[in-house]
């Protein structure tokens, strides 16, 4: 397979990842659900509190190079959307204590930071790679997926999300 075929194939696997419209339930649908913050010292987030809300779930690692460009973007999108109803929740599954931490003093976010013990949320997203991305709509239903990360798809990205946006809960 040349380059260009290989291109092409990489294109075509990627539009289907996204998966327009999929819509089926969020783990995060879960009432009983509460959220481990990374580092323990912030406040837990139960699920109810997301309810209405729409949900960019990320799930990223220390060791995850296009998380580095993924993390600016992600904190862009929070500080311009978060007053629409946005929330992003960055879901760390690092193993080793520490790398996470360096990380973040490299890349800071301010949007909320969770822990994913025993890989629970990740075994109900099921996770196919880092990062791994999961767009929820206000009414907890899961409306697009992404793995990894590419600027060119940013404005695309942030055009669904900003639809969403405009959806009612009900």
């Amino acid at each position: 397979m040349d380059s260009r075929q290989r291109g092409l194939a990489l294109l075509i696997a990627g539009l289907l990842v996204w998966g327009a419209a999929i819509a089926e339930p969020s783990p995060l649908a879960d009432p009983q659900l509460v959220l481990t913050p990374l580092g323990g010292a912030r406040t837990a987030i139960e699920a109810r509190q997301l309810q209405g809300k729409v949900v960019y779930v990320d799930f990223w690692a220390s060791w995850c190079v296009p998380c580095r460009a993924s993390f600016p973007w992600l904190e862009e999108l929070h500080r311009k959307h978060q007053a629409r109803g946005l929330v992003i929740l960055g879901i760390n599954k690092d193993q080793e204590p520490g790398g996470a931490d360096k990380f973040l003093a490299r890349y800071p976010v301010s949007f909320p930071l969770l822990q994913d013990p025993g890989d629970k949320l990740a075994k109900g997203f099921a996770v196919r790679g880092m990062p791994s991305a999961y767009l929820i709509d206000r009414r907890g239903n899961i409306r697009h997926t992404h793995v990894g990360f590419r600027q060119e798809s940013t404005a695309e990205l942030e055009r669904m999300l900003v639809e969403l946006l405009k959806e009612n809960a009900t």
